[in-house]
């Protein structure tokens, strides 16, 4: 354990002595002592992981070869933007709330959360049944805590607060001016609290108040008040909307004046329902069992060519998957997979097969997944559908995923079709047919072989255009020239309506841009009378829900194009790796003289050539306003067994 001097520690503390200077002017000079630290543990001691948490972890990173998880503890917003592109091999960033990582950059690439978990105390200690309200945590400006005195005072209900003052300025500042003059008669400062005196309290409050004025990435204060039994009256900031069940384990306000009418309420809610919350989700057993899986995966994710195995070794098993908690359970895993394969397209990652089979699979789901000791090396997310009688094995995402595959560590590729192809002969009494469609050159299923089968036939079964990507210049001047003129003629007539501009989701803006992209797909079906993919309700539910995925994991490309405040076109498309995928778009047909349609899609293609794309894939179908940017057909193929 690298830690402050002083420290208490269960494991040996290399300790990091810090000066008497205030901290804000001390830390690089604490840096520079960490990784010193850190690098003198690695030379010698055998090191397995370095599990890092500090704000500036990327001044802390050590040069041996040596897998990293770094926990980010803090809003996105407060770590250095370099932070997020960090390009030291086998360094892997996750985040402790699901609100977290959806604000983090869109080409952060992060692991799923693991929420923060504290011990559970499992009954209310008897203490004395005061009836005062407790907040707890770092005084400090963004904590709110002069809001929890105002909600105080206004509900005539007396407060204790406590916590620490750093010996950072602000902090210092906003003790001395917001918090010291105000502590008289009911509002009492305690400062910090030890863990027993902290229990104490805790069983021992009406309730505790959380009125944080940044998006909060986590809350320990709220899971110990759960632990102990106390319901939480909290803002809604960041991950507090995730923690605080509203109604159930506490209430979510939007201001002082909200916060003093709950804690009237209060005494309404049942702490049993904050107990069950704290043991089940935020117990310190849980997360600590997630930390050691997701080890356990670090460590064993070699690619250097001493540890690659044969995949015909009879290390490697094979695991059927027949539910949806099943696919969900493996997620993380599957994720990390997906990231390392070259071949990997976005309709193989867990936030497109998971959705899908959970608002359009049926039938029977026999997802194969591949591991190799404790690491999973393939996905095969088949399913055994009735048509018409007969059982089909198919890929989840057939009829409305344009590339459909298997997904393998590129390493062992080679030998995936032999290994899926044994397991299905000897599993041969369970389908008719196999019918895989959507098939690139690439995939190992072309190879797939079943014993004995009458029939094995492949077939061209449809095209996908791609334009290959270089400069935005070049691709400018490879347009054709009335393309060009239409641009620039579009574009000036625009603006003489007002402020175009050209915008892109994250989590502050997803809702209103996805909502914008349904609705103007609709329109621009509905005046050829025709209602489009959108108008089923079920569509639009998995897509939302896999936008959001994608969103998660930086791989979403929703774009808009607006004129002053209103979204006259959308275009809904997908990035990974070198290569931006344009899946549906729509735009608004008072507008379609302008041909907004045209001017976003041309926005998107720079933009992907901005971030590093060689290809634009427009995906299936031969419309004729593909050919018209230079996209090429590259074949897709179908292959039935049987």
């Amino acid at each position: 354990m690298v830690a402050c001097e002083g420290s208490t520690t269960r494991g040996t503390l290399f300790p990091v002595r810090f000066s008497d200077w205030p901290l804000d002017e001390a830390l690089a000079w604490v840096y520079e002592r960490q990784l010193n630290t850190i690098n003198q543990i690695l030379n010698d001691h055998h090191v397995d992981l370095v599990h890092m948490h500090g704000l500036n972890f990327a001044k802390c990173l050590p040069q041996r070869d040596v897998p990293v998880l770094v926990t980010l503890h803090m809003p996105p917003s407060y770590y250095p933007p370099e932070s997020f592109s960090v390009t030291r091999p086998r360094t892997f960033l996750h985040c402790v709330s699901s609100s977290q990582q959806r604000s983090c950059p869109p080409n952060a690439r992060l692991l799923d959360p693991i929420e923060n978990g504290v011990p559970f105390v499992g009954a209310r200690v008897p203490t004395a049944t005061r009836k005062f309200c407790l907040a707890l945590g770092r005084i400090c400006p963004e904590k709110g805590f002069h809001f929890a005195i105002e909600a105080a005072e206004r509900a005539g209900t007396p407060l204790v607060l406590g916590g620490p003052v750093f010996n950072f300025k602000t902090y210092q500042k906003y003790f001395d001016e917001e918090i010291a003059p105000r502590c008289n008669g009911g509002i009492r400062f305690i400062g910090p609290v030890n863990k027993r005196r902290k229990r104490r309290l805790l069983s021992a409050a009406k309730c505790v108040l959380i009125p944080s004025v940044v998006p909060e990435t986590s809350s320990l204060v709220a899971m110990e008040a759960f632990a102990s039994g106390t319901p939480v009256i909290a803002f809604r900031s960041g991950a507090l909307a995730e923690i605080v069940e509203d109604g159930r384990t506490g209430f979510l306000v939007n201001d002082e004046n909200e916060m003093a009418d709950a804690i009237k309420e209060v005494g309404q809610l049942d702490i049993q329902a904050c107990f069950e919350v704290a043991r089940t989700r935020f117990s310190v057993e849980r997360m600590a069992e997630r930390y050691l899986d997701l080890y356990k995966l670090l460590t064993t994710h070699h690619t250097d060519t001493k540890r690659r195995r044969d995949l015909r070794s009879p290390r490697f098993t094979i695991r059927e998957l027949t539910t949806l908690d099943e696919l969900e359970a493996l997620r993380p895993q599957w994720l990390e997979l997906w990231r390392h394969s070259s071949t990997a397209t976005p309709f193989q990652s867990p936030a497109w097969i998971i959705p899908w089979w959970k608002h359009f699979g049926s039938g029977r789901l026999c997802a194969l997944a591949v591991n190799d000791g404790q690491r999973l090396v393939g996905l095969a997310p088949f399913f055994v559908a009735n048509i018409e009688g007969r059982r089909h094995l198919v890929l989840s995402g057939t009829g409305n995923t344009d590339y459909l595959d298997v997904l393998f560590e590129d390493e062992v590729r080679r030998d995936a079709a032999s290994l899926l192809s044994n397991y299905l002969c000897q599993n041969r009494g369970s389908w008719d047919q196999c019918d895989l469609q959507n098939l690139r050159r690439e995939s190992v299923l072309l190879k797939l072989r079943t014993c004995p089968s009458r029939l094995d036939d492949v077939q061209q079964q449809d095209v996908c255009p791609r334009l290959s990507l270089t400069t935005v210049e070049e691709f400018i001047n490879g347009l054709p020239h009335r393309l060009q003129k239409n641009i620039a003629y579009y574009e000036r007539k625009l603006s003489e309506l007002g402020v175009v501009t050209f915008e892109r989701a994250g989590e502050h803006n997803f809702d209103e841009l996805f909502a914008a992209f349904v609705q103007l797909h609709g329109l621009r079906w509905q005046m050829n009378q025709m209602s489009g993919v959108l108008s089923d309700r079920n569509v639009q539910d998995f897509n939302r829900e896999a936008a959001r995925g994608f969103l998660s994991i930086g791989a979403l490309r929703l774009y808009a194009l607006r004129v002053d405040d209103r979204i006259v076109a959308s275009l809904y498309a997908f990035h990974n790796r070198e290569r931006t995928y344009y899946y549906l778009g729509g735009f608004d047909p008072q507008f379609k003289q302008y041909s907004p349609g045209t001017l976003l899609l041309s926005h998107a293609i720079k933009d992907a050539i901005s971030e590093g794309a060689k290809e634009f894939d427009f995906l299936r179908g031969r419309e004729d306003y593909k050919y018209r940017w230079g996209a090429t057909d590259t074949i897709i193929y179908r292959k039935r067994l049987g």
